[in-house]
């Protein structure tokens, strides 16, 4: 698996690759590079992103997608069991992060980005407890799906 700039602080390239299994959120944040929530992906758009998605996440129960999720972190922790105003955190019990071999179209050159699908607000909102000073370890699954991915919001390879 090649690994992003992320992660190259955590082995050496001589040894068995062991990923983080558990990261806070503010580690998911600085790991991701892309994602399926971000309409521009640059430094503004990730963090207009991920402004917006604590915001929602702090709104109460049932106003609105994400509603409830900072007061459920803040009072079960990661609990994918724990619904939110009668809404499951669909039924996953950790965050998926994508590993995608691209090319840059002007270099030529490979990188790995990371990709984030889905939990975005758990994300965000772990991330705003943390700054409170309360760390919330989100379970991480890392995956390679292979081969080459073409991102159609950004047109890389």
């Amino acid at each position: 698996m090649t690994l992003g700039p992320q992660f190259s602080d955590i082995h050496k390239y001589v040894e068995p690759v062991q990923l983080p299994l558990f990261m806070t959120g503010s580690e998911i944040i600085k790991s991701v590079t892309n994602s399926t929530d971000v309409v521009f992906p640059d430094a503004e758009g990730f963090d207009k992103m991920w402004k917006t998605k604590t915001e929602e996440s702090k709104r109460g129960y049932k106003r609105g997608h994400g509603s409830g999720t900072y007061d459920s972190l803040k009072e079960h922790g990661w609990n994918p069991n724990k619904n939110l105003g009668g809404i499951p955190f669909d039924n996953k019990t950790h965050v998926t992060l994508r590993h995608l071999v691209r090319q840059n179209p002007d270099t030529g050159e490979y990188f790995t980005d990371i990709v984030m699908s889905d939990a975005h607000h758990r994300v965000a909102a772990a991330a705003e407890l943390e700054r409170e000073g309360k760390t919330v370890y989100i379970p991480v699954d890392h995956q390679n799906p292979g081969g080459r991915y073409t991102s159609p919001s950004t047109g890389w390879r």
